[in-house]
């Protein structure tokens, strides 16, 4: 009795097994990910694919019993869905394409909708310069100038508006003057900013001339137009797709053949120019490796879909179909392959770029020192300033420049004038320079009428004499009126010492 009914359990075991549908699929990340010659639908059957028919299955009101997927490999199950009825149907990235139509396989609808991608070594874009900084030092490379200002400002003793040093401060990043600096305290402050610009310029030269240097410039794909006379690793199938852009395939007829980990070593040791790959791949492989891009993205459309033996009834081919325009309605193919990627952190760890400088970015870490020494300038530079306003200071700096030392302190020894004293003073020298010229001019003037004055009695004292109406009394009068001219040196007593003189020779 025992024996008939574990006869009996055992057949209809096999008959349920029997009855199920084996929907045949094969590893091709990320669509599909399943171990091979394995039945079930459990957690290890995964992929993009295998999830969108999960809920394929769900909206026809399968349940567990009716159905299972069968893990093989890639040729087998395209051999064994045309020529067997082993297998219901077959699903996982199969792309519709017209070859297959015409070797007899029958498709559903798209399960999802794509395209193909260029895989290429990042390449410049048009903000490179501003991404080999990093931030942090973008952000100190602002407020420097910020500290350097206002530090100005006070060593100067606001001779200037706080807004001319501002600027003088931001100009010095690019070694530009615009505001004097006569302080030894802010002259200190000058040279150590200088300084740590020209570090950090050079730096980034050497930087800039690395990046783009590695960057593959004369690969120059940009789009799939310059892919013409260029080796591209692409899948069989997709050989027809290329062929009238004038690219060179280096075919792989596997699906396994293509292994997204090594396709930046690839491109490195130039193998290739570049891949094209299915897009799901193609943002797998830039999520993981930040050197790499995609260029020309879904340049071509590819749709997958389920693939059936042209045996089979064309009504439950229908019925999927139904089904999985109601599934595919909800999400967008991009929503879903994102949603995918990041939901599967251990299988796609996304790549994070190096801060350092020796690959990508100038870090803080590398440059920190021009920090510190400018930090030490500011020190040594308050240091200074406070000393100045020692009471005496100034005294004793005077008395060392009459002694001859520290005659190089001389522009901080001397009290300088600026703003509205500076004008004051000006104008003060230039009145001083006038009234010198007009000096000058006056004592001349006088000169010259002296010596006319000379001139003039002269004359009359010769003519005295030789009328020989003189004496002694006369010619005294004739010197004490000389005398008198010259003293007073006025037009109006010169003309009254000639009358006189008239007057005494009548």
């Amino acid at each position: 009795m025992k024996s008939s009914l574990c006869v009996v359990v055992l057949a209809l075991f096999l008959e349920v097994i029997k009855s199920k549908k084996l929907i045949a699929v094969s590893p091709f990340d990320p669509m599909v990910r399943c171990p091979l010659n394995t039945v079930g639908k459990d957690s290890t059957f995964t992929g993009l694919d295998l999830e969108m028919f999960k809920k394929v299955a769900e909206a026809m009101k399968w349940t567990d019993n009716d159905w299972d997927f069968a893990c093989v490999e890639w040729n087998q199950m395209l051999n064994d869905i045309l020529t067997t009825n082993k297998y219901y149907a077959g699903t996982g990235g199969i792309s519709i394409l017209y070859d297959r139509i015409q070797s007899g396989y029958v498709f559903s609808i798209p399960t999802l909708s794509t395209g193909v991608s260029i895989v290429d070594n990042e390449s410049l874009n048009p903000w490179l310069f501003l991404d080999l900084f990093e931030p942090r030092l973008g952000i100190l490379l602002l407020v420097t100038p910020l500290v350097c200002s206002f530090l100005f400002f006070i060593f100067e003793q606001r001779k200037e508006p706080y807004e001319e040093y501002l600027w003088h401060s931001y100009a010095s990043l690019f070694f530009v003057n615009t505001v004097p600096l006569h302080r030894t305290s802010s002259r200190i402050v000058q040279v150590a900013l200088w300084f740590l610009m020209l570090i950090l310029i050079s730096t980034y030269t050497a930087n800039m001339t690395a990046v783009t240097s590695v960057n593959e410039i004369l690969n120059g794909i940009n789009s799939p137009d310059d892919l013409n006379q260029k080796k591209v690793i692409t899948y069989e199938g997709y050989n027809i797709l290329l062929y009238p852009y004038g690219a060179k395939p280096l075919t792989q007829p596997g699906i396994d053949d293509i292994v997204i980990s090594k396709i930046s070593s690839y491109l490195s040791e130039d193998v290739a120019a570049a891949y094209v790959l299915d897009d799901p791949q193609a943002q797998i492989a830039v999520w993981m490796d930040c050197h790499l891009t995609t260029k020309g993205r879904q340049f071509e459309t590819v749709n997958y879909g389920v693939m059936f033996s042209n045996k089979t009834d064309k009504a439950e081919i229908n019925k999927m179909n139904a089904a999985i325009e109601e599934v595919s309605s909800k999400l967008s193919a991009d929503v879903r392959i994102k949603t995918y990627i990041e939901s599967h952190p251990d299988w796609y760890p996304r790549c994070e770029r190096s801060v350092n400088p020796d690959k990508d970015k100038i870090g803080v870490e590398n440059v920190k020192g021009l920090w510190i020494i400018l930090g030490i300038a500011i020190g040594v530079s308050i240091v200074l300033f406070l000393i100045t306003k020692l009471p005496g200071y100034h005294q004793k700096v005077r008395f060392l420049i009459t002694k001859g030392i520290f005659k190089d302190w001389s522009d901080d020894a001397e009290e300088k004038k600026f703003g509205d004293d500076l004008i004051e003073d000006n104008l003060k020298n230039v009145v001083k320079r006038v009234f010198d010229d007009l000096q000058e001019t006056v004592d001349s003037r006088l000169n010259i009428m002296e010596q006319r004055i000379d001139r003039f009695y002269e004359l009359l004292l010769r003519d005295e004499m030789l009328n020989g109406g003189g004496d002694n009394n006369s010619n005294d009068n004739i010197q004490s009126e000389k005398e008198k001219a010259k003293t007073e040196v006025k037009p109006m007593e010169i003309g009254k010492a000639a009358g006189l003189l008239t007057k005494k020779k009548q």
